[in-house]
């Protein structure tokens, strides 16, 4: 390349840049590490840190910067904030783990093992939860992987930003007892920042984003809805069509709105009975940037229903603001008219 195309290079890679520090002024990120995020980091300390027989911490002091380069300004748009719903699911990290978890297993004591058959928990999945619950062998759930489950699918490699979280993932995985009736582990909602991919090599060759959660809770609708009349079955349809909403994987605005709707907003289930006992079917469900935004990012939410015998349309909307990571209501559900 001679020198007019290595001029054109450099040029377009500034342009790039300025591009992407606009983009970032848009997102509420400062050049500077004065912001709540703290610093900039890029997968190269993710990889570091596990090469060098760490845990995951994308907030390590060690991995951030004082300033981060004016080229390496993508690596902050891949700390994006997650309201995400899914099921926790165990897996070894690498294959010493794996070993050390069944050498682990294998020294339980016949009192243990008499202990977990009174209580239904003599499986392979009860052995691992005692195992990991157990504070001498915290170490394993520390060096464990924990994927965040959505629709099946393994979607994020979950890390507690405060270490004494570990003893949340390990009480998502704690299985019901053989005789009582077949159930999923209940849901549990992630609320954190997401990181870069992970290497191959962190999570036994599973490459998926990271993320540093806060929160994590688990989410049963009928605790929701049941107090309060609503019935069950109707709330699931809607939770499920919620959730079934094209890569909903709670990572944009308008998902992450819905997925905080879906768990925390009453109303939208009352409706959704209401409608139909009114012969009235859900037809529509819209998430999109709200006019009233702002120097915030505010997600106007509607739920269109159809009468089936008259046709006639009726909306509702609901408003939440997502500008940072934990997602609030701004107005409640009330109606709505096309403008």
């Amino acid at each position: 390349m001679g020198k007019k195309g290595k001029k054109d290079a450099k040029a377009e890679r500034l342009r790039e840049a300025e591009i992407l520090k606009k983009r970032l002024r848009d997102y509420g990120v400062s050049e500077t590490p004065d912001n709540e995020y703290g610093g900039g980091y890029g997968s190269d300390c993710f990889v570091d840190d596990y090469f060098n027989g760490g845990a995951y911490n994308g907030y390590d002091d060690s991995c951030v910067p004082r300033r981060f380069p004016p080229l390496d300004i993508a690596s902050w748009l891949r700390r994006i904030h997650i309201y995400a719903i899914g099921r926790i699911k165990w897996r070894w990290s690498n294959r010493s783990v794996e070993e050390e978890v069944g050498r682990a297993i294998g020294n339980l004591t016949k009192d243990e093992m008499e202990s977990l058959k009174k209580e239904d928990r003599l499986t392979e999945a009860g052995k691992l939860h005692y195992v990991l619950s157990r504070p001498e062998n915290r170490y394993l759930a520390r060096r464990s992987c924990w994927a965040l489950t959505h629709q099946g699918v393994e979607t994020y490699i979950l890390q507690p930003r405060d270490p004494a979280d570990y003893g949340l993932l390990v009480d998502a995985i704690c299985p019901p007892p053989p005789k009582s009736p077949p159930s999923k582990p209940p849901l549990r909602v992630v609320v954190g920042v997401r990181g870069p991919l992970t290497p191959p090599q962190a999570c036994g060759g599973l490459r998926v984003h990271a993320v540093t959660f806060d929160r994590m809770f688990p989410f049963q609708l009928r605790h929701l809805v049941a107090p309060n009349g609503v019935s069950e079955a109707a709330a699931a349809e809607l939770f499920d069509r919620i959730e079934q909403l094209t890569d909903n994987k709670g990572a944009k605005d308008r998902h992450r709105a819905l997925n905080y709707l879906a768990v925390n907003h009453l109303p939208i289930y009352e409706t959704f009975a209401t409608g139909q006992m009114k012969n009235a079917s859900l037809t529509g469900v819209e998430a999109r940037p709200s006019r009233l935004s702002g120097d915030r990012r505010i997600v106007d939410v509607i739920f269109a229903y159809t009468d089936r015998g008259t046709t006639f349309v009726e909306k509702y909307i609901v408003r939440v603001d997502v500008t940072e990571e934990f997602p609030f209501l701004v107005s409640g559900l009330s109606r709505y008219v096309d403008h």
